[in-house]
């Protein structure tokens, strides 16, 4: 599945690919579901993900991540203001 990746540096958006097993919804009323990190993959609960500041759709909504990959976003969020 191919989603888009914000680059701090560049400012513009590129191609993220993850793969096609994986389950990443945007959304979901099932805050039990098991889900994968639109980051590393780790398998996790929907309702304990964060809202990526980096993989979104197309229309700029952010996927599902884990909080180790969230404080990374952060972290690189923080170093490019």
């Amino acid at each position: 599945m191919k989603l888009q990746k914000w680059d701090y540096k560049t400012r513009k958006y590129s191609d993220y690919e993850i793969p096609n097993n994986w389950k990443c919804p945007i959304y979901s009323d099932n805050m039990d579901q098991v889900i994968n990190c639109t980051s590393c993959g780790k398998l996790l609960r929907y309702g304990n993900c964060y809202t990526s500041l980096e993989i979104h759709n197309r229309h700029g909504f952010g996927y599902p991540v884990c909080q180790e990959c969230y404080k990374e976003e952060w972290n690189r969020r923080r170093k490019e203001k």
